[in-house]
């Protein structure tokens, strides 16, 4: 028995437009998914660290051998020999002949060191050199007095971030170091430091945000998402004519 011939599908020169334009968004689309699926360099440098700052440390913030920060304990006896004053300073050190480097911080007397919680912005910094806490006790009338940010009234803080700008090849960069303070009333040293981290922005001259680790211009499944979603989701409704 012999088969009958197949008749050829016709289609209209609208429907060949039709879906032509259809297979040109699709592929566009397709290719946008390739380009955002390209991993991106990260903008973001995080060191995890344990180091105990409660009498001296030096850190190098950008791994570049020059120490950007120095945070030091000490104490000095007052001026009415009542009380011997001790505390943590913080000194943002340069090398070389860059500009200053600079930690965030308040103009007071005492040149207080900013405790940002996470999330703060870091895009300015006015302190070269500060006091993260300062512990004044008075043996002539028998009182202690714990001031600034990360002593936190005697109370001592966790989790909280530094702001820093330093400077690479002549260029303003931000970053950031997370410490611990703890106060011991009646020890030595009175002020626990404790370095847990830090990170810096490799772009000059771009905030950065206190706790931030990575950075926020890689691909995600979210993006593939939003680039699938360029792909129409109409399909065009065939009509054919046949010829006998």
């Amino acid at each position: 028995m012999k088969r009958p011939a197949r008749v050829p599908l016709q289609l209209s020169e609208s429907l060949h437009q039709l879906l032509n334009s259809y297979a040109l968004v699709a592929g566009a689309a397709g290719v946008g998914i390739l380009a955002l699926a390209q991993p991106t360099e990260a903008r973001i440098v995080y060191t995890p660290a344990h180091l105990n700052c409660s009498d001296f440390c030096r850190v190098d913030v950008n791994n570049d051998g020059h120490t950007e920060l120095q945070v030091s304990g000490g104490g000095e006896t007052s001026a009415t020999s009542c009380a011997f004053v001790t505390g943590v300073g913080v000194d943002a050190l340069t090398s070389g002949s860059s500009p200053r480097n600079k930690v965030m911080g308040k103009g007071t007397s005492w040149r207080f060191v900013s405790a940002l919680p996470a999330g703060a912005r870091i895009g300015a910094a006015n302190n070269v050199i500060g006091n993260m806490a300062v512990r004044k006790p008075n043996h002539c009338n028998h009182t202690t007095a714990f001031t600034g940010p990360w002593a936190n009234g005697g109370k001592g803080v966790k989790n909280r971030y530094l702001g820093l700008k330093f400077y690479f090849k002549k260029q303003a960069h931000y970053g950031w170091l997370r410490f611990n303070v703890a106060v011991h009333r009646q020890h030595n040293p009175v002020f626990q430091v404790t370095l847990t981290g830090y990170a810096y922005e490799t772009i000059p001259n771009k905030p950065i945000v206190a706790g931030q680790e990575h950075g926020n211009d890689e691909a995600t499944l979210g993006h593939l998402a939003a680039g699938a979603s360029a792909i129409p989701a109409w399909r065009p409704k065939l009509t054919a004519s046949t010829t006998h």
